[in-house]
């Protein structure tokens, strides 16, 4: 296991980049949409984004990550302990760890897994980063010597510094965030921050999904006090909240959960008690809740997208749910969310404590393609039999 050589810590900003600059940076290492736009998919819909369903698949256990390439979706099944490879019927052609390949024996509840764009694989979960070969074969873990008390929450990865890596690392159980900067290589660390959020240093912080895109970082934040999305540098400078309180209004969250973003830096955010999927623009101005005509999601919790708008959804009860995001139609009556509990939401009581009736809840060749193409492992075979549960 390799921890890497240890760099100071600096808080100094970074400099907001336009996302349209961002070739300033250097050349992308990992997955950027290069078509896609939210705000023009709100904008044909006359203020309306709808998601039409095209189908679901898999028995997952917690399923708490879910990356979407151009033709394969790759599924963290939490529980199971596995990060699963399958094609949009839900065929799998790889699944994470295996005995055939090296590596760990099995993933400590896996939640982040992506692709690199010379095809490596990383996987991470409570244990440190795996990552493996374009054809499954381990290359080796690396575990940021910070997460003493705490676990690794996300990997982002860079342009700057000729392409480098940017795992979110917790310390003593939320109350410290910090930003390790790897090589693209995982063999150097390159900075390591503290993001800086305002308020008291003392309240803990609960990140457990987020992205990047440019030099921007959203970290979605289920901590009851400060729920939301914080947008911030790769130095872990704060630039902006989305969410001013816990709440089920337009652009408030009950519990955040995954994010990501479009080729302009907009984004889309999970609540997931409440079972919404909201629009924001870069800036985090709210734009919309996304349509389900079929019925919303029950408690998702990670979503991604490719440059063909195919958009993966996992969902805490078991399933991968596969839409093509496309304009809506405000004037329709089409659900944007799920039922409300009889008794309302998760509310803070006595102790900070809940009150009752809160929601509980590859073949060996890899297309690369350029980033509006960034490929999967390999297509699939015969469609998938489960229908979705709403």
């Amino acid at each position: 296991m390799s921890y890497g050589k240890r760099a100071k810590t600096t808080n100094a900003s970074a400099p907001v980049i336009k996302f349209s600059d961002r070739n300033k940076l250097g050349q992308p290492v990992g997955k950027e949409l290069a078509e896609v736009s939210f705000v023009d998919l709100f904008n044909k819909g006359n203020g309306a984004i709808l998601a039409k369903f095209e189908k679901s698949f898999g028995e997952y256990k917690m399923p708490m990550g879910v990356e979407c390439m151009a033709d394969e979706v790759i599924v963290c099944n939490m529980n199971n302990g596995t990060v699963e490879f399958t094609d949009f019927d839900g065929t799998v052609s790889l699944t994470l760890p295996n005995e055939a390949t090296g590596g760990p024996k099995t993933f400590d509840s896996p939640a982040l897994a992506t692709l690199l764009l010379d095809g490596r694989i990383i996987c991470g979960d409570k244990k440190g980063i795996h990552i493996y070969d374009s054809d499954g074969v381990f290359i080796k873990t690396v575990k940021p010597a910070t997460t003493s008390g705490g676990g690794v929450y996300g990997v982002v990865p860079l342009r700057e510094n000729g392409g480098s890596m940017l795992v979110i690392c917790e310390e003593d159980r939320g109350e410290i965030i910090k930003f390790v900067v790897y090589d693209k290589d995982f063999d150097n660390v390159l900075k390591s921050n503290k993001v800086d959020f305002p308020g008291s240093s003392s309240q803990r912080k609960t990140i457990r999904f987020s992205a990047g895109l440019g030099n921007m970082i959203a970290l979605s934040d289920m901590n009851k006090f400060s729920q939301g999305i914080w947008l911030c540098d790769t130095n872990g400078n704060i630039r902006q909240k989305v969410g001013d309180s816990q709440g089920e209004n337009d652009g408030q969250f009950v519990q955040a959960a995954g994010v990501c973003f479009d080729k302009d830096g907009n984004f889309l955010a999970i609540c997931s008690k409440s079972s919404r999927i909201m629009a924001f623009r870069a800036n985090g101005d709210y734009l919309c809740s996304i349509q389900f005509p079929e019925g919303a999601i029950q408690r998702p919790s990670a979503l991604a997208i490719n440059d063909n708008n195919d958009m993966s959804v996992v969902s805490l009860a078991g399933q991968c749910f596969m839409f093509k995001l496309q304009p809506g139609d405000p004037s329709a009556a089409h659900p944007t969310r799920g039922p409300r509990p009889e008794r309302g939401y998760h509310v803070l009581g006595r102790n900070n404590r809940g009150g009752r009736g809160g929601g509980r809840g590859r073949g060996s060749d890899r297309g690369r393609g350029g980033r509006g193409g960034f490929r999967g492992r390999g297509r699939g075979g015969e469609r998938g039999s489960f229908r979705p549960r709403y």
